[in-house]
């Protein structure tokens, strides 16, 4: 089975906030699985590769300090599972990263100008802003149910 999730509908995913950050009554270690499920759109290259490295490298030490602050508890195995979930449902899915070319302007009307260079890295420097803004909102939320589930670390 494959299928096609467009890259606007997971930009417009990711820039928006996750409905975890208004703090429920009670939390599940379903509402964790779900999280980390969330925050591998961040860490796995699905589109724009590059990207994703650049957050997963500058972001590494946190995560690799999340990761061993779940030992010993039930949510380690939540967060393997539901790593191991989204790595499985990835090989089964196609992720079309690219838009559609516009379409060309009306007969007689001026053509789209062309972006200039300053505007290219702009926006690209924008989107990665956006990219490692949405992220960090993921890893919060993350972190934020581990504590209400088992307590923040100790070391």
């Amino acid at each position: 089975m494959r299928l096609t999730l467009s890259f606007a509908i997971s930009a417009i995913l990711f820039s928006s906030q996750s409905p975890a950050q208004h703090a429920p009554a009670t939390v599940s270690r379903a509402d964790f699985r779900t999280a980390v499920d969330n925050y591998q759109m961040f860490v796995v290259a699905h589109c724009a590769p590059e990207d994703v490295a650049a957050y997963v490298a500058a972001r590494s030490a946190r995560d690799k300090a999340f990761v061993r602050s779940l030992r010993g508890t039930k949510l380690a195995s939540d967060y393997k599972r539901a790593v191991a979930a989204r790595a499985k449902q990835d090989r089964n899915t196609f992720y079309e990263c690219m838009r559609p070319p516009p379409p060309p302007p009306p007969p007689g009307a001026a053509p789209s100008p062309v972006a200039t260079p300053a505007q290219v890295a702009h926006q690209r420097a924008e989107w990665l802003r956006e990219h490692f803004e949405g992220g960090d909102r993921q890893f919060a939320d993350l972190v934020r149910l581990r504590n209400a589930l088992i307590g923040a670390p100790r070391d």
